[in-house]
């Protein structure tokens, strides 16, 4: 007897009754493997983005808003330090490396960060390679209006190297177009980075010094109209620090003495991403409570689909043994009916649970610039290997259970 064959073709035979079956089995898993997804992308979204920041030098206030704002690119700035700091910093024993970051302006609601080339040269800690890698083009020129942007924004905007865009105020795009746009000096793009997976994917890099020329221009206080390019500010100012410190005691260390500034504060990002994701624990203990709940219903459906799947089956079944159908042939057969709607349920909840997943981090993404990895867990291997192999005991006990039964009884 080929049992393969009678297996797949009772499932067709009643393909109404094992579509529904894999239907529900699938549902369930592909919500348990959704709770999942998100638990982990969440989690490696944020640790991703935080990576090339070690610590962060910036205005007294919200340490949270000064994250929030250099790392993700998100709310306002708390506000400005003095630009003499990063002198102080450079020639400090305990820093590797000190890099301006200065917010203020956009193109097309895509943030502008203001900074100098030596940020083409920081590195990601763990990895020991650029974080800002280019695609095509070169390092901007300090000098010149030129800019370099991020993946993203060259996809989403279609400017390449050689085009030249204005731009304007403030950190959100204007509600009228060219209301506010910085009309008078125009940049040129000069570069395209690959993609980091974050935020800066969101990012048009452009020199500092432009930034401060353009804001002179616009008010009209600090230089006569018609400067040449190289000319400065009196009082130059940053938004932010990136410090690279040499070690973690140094870093211990300029926390100590950032403590006595009262202008500026020194800010571990790391930190603060623990922090929120210790707030959002609650949250992802609720998720907890609900993937285990799930995973109980799972095999409760398991077992009741296909049980009810086998009970509607029985007595057709019956009739093969008075025919002279073997017991274990029977449960043979059962079995493997059960087995393979386990199968065609777990492809089903595979494709559902990542199939929203995908389009959940596409919305997500837009919103809050945190790139969420989309990627195979072994947390999620796991679940999908326990529920096959509990799933299999589930319906290895139903088969033994229906063809135990006295024939005479059932017939």
């Amino acid at each position: 007897m080929n049992y393969f064959l009678l297996i797949w073709r009772n499932l067709w035979k009643n393909a109404l009754q094992t579509i529904i079956t894999s239907t529900i089995i699938g549902s369930s898993i592909g919500l348990l493997l959704l709770v999942i997804l998100i638990s982990n992308g969440v989690q490696k979204g944020l640790v991703r983005a935080v990576e090339p920041f070690d610590l962060i030098v910036g205005a007294k206030g919200s340490s949270f808003q000064v994250t929030l704002n250099t790392v993700f690119l998100q709310d306002k700035p708390v506000g400005n330090i003095d630009y003499d700091l990063l002198e102080k910093l450079k020639t400090n024993s305990n820093v590797q490396s000190a890099i301006p970051i200065g917010f203020g302006d956009n193109y097309r609601g895509y943030r502008i960060v203001g900074t100098e080339k030596s940020i083409f040269q920081h590195t990601v800690q763990q990895k020991g390679e650029p974080w800002l890698q280019f695609a095509e083009g070169r390092v901007f020129n300090e000098e010149n209006f030129e800019a370099v942007l991020g993946s993203k924004v060259a996809k989403e905007t279609g400017l390449k190297v050689g085009n030249e865009f204005a731009s304007s105020h403030g950190v959100v795009e204007a509600l009228e177009e060219g209301s506010s746009e910085h009309k008078e000096n125009k940049f040129k793009v000069v570069g395209v980075l690959q993609s980091v997976g974050g935020p800066y994917d969101d990012a048009v890099i452009v020199p500092l010094s432009s930034i401060w020329r353009l804001h002179e221009h616009a008010h009209s206080t600090l230089v006569k109209e018609g400067a040449p390019p190289s000319a400065e500010h009196e009082h130059k100012e940053t938004t932010v620090i990136l410090v690279k410190p040499t070690g973690y005691a140094e870093a211990m260390s300029l926390y100590k003495e950032f403590q006595k500034n009262n202008e500026a504060q020194l800010i571990f990002p790391s930190q603060n991403v623990i922090q929120l994701l210790q707030i959002l624990g609650e949250g992802e203990k609720i998720l907890k409570v609900i993937s285990y709940a799930v995973l109980i219903i799972v095999f409760a459906i398991i077992a009741l689909s296909i049980y009810w799947s086998n009970l509607s089956k029985v007595r057709d079944r019956f009739i093969l043994r008075a025919l002279g159908a073997g017991r274990q042939a029977l449960s043979l057969v059962a079995f493997g009916e059960g087995f393979l709607q386990i199968i065609f349920g777990i492809i089903c909840g595979f494709i559902l649970g990542h199939g929203i997943y995908y389009f959940l981090i596409n919305f997500l993404e837009q919103k809050t610039a945190i790139a969420f990895p989309h990627e195979i867990s072994s947390m999620e291997v796991i679940a999908l290997l326990g529920i096959l192999t509990i799933g299999s005991l589930i319906s290895l006990v139903c088969s033994r259970l229906l063809y135990s039964k006295n024939i005479a009884e059932e017939i």
